[in-house]
């Protein structure tokens, strides 16, 4: 009686062992595609920083320029 008891007990634990092995590998996967669209989300966002963007939205919707050289003082 008793190892019957314990035999379905071990066979309990086998299943809940499995289905527990089962939710861990699919959110192991969950993981690495939201890694895989972190990497290109961040790739889009650093293209779209770049220096000439910056340049030409403070000169055509700012409305700023450069600076000349007699404009720069150096502090140092």
């Amino acid at each position: 009686m008793f190892s019957a008891l314990l035999l379905v007990f071990s066979l309990l634990n086998s299943i809940s062992l499995a289905a527990a092995s089962e939710k861990l590998s699919a959110r192991e996967k969950e993981i690495e595609s939201l890694e895989v669209e972190n990497r290109c989300l961040r790739a889009e966002c650093e293209n779209r920083l770049s220096l000439e963007d910056i340049e030409s939205y403070a000169e055509d919707v700012l409305g700023m320029r450069r600076c000349s050289p007699e404009q720069i003082i150096d502090n140092g």
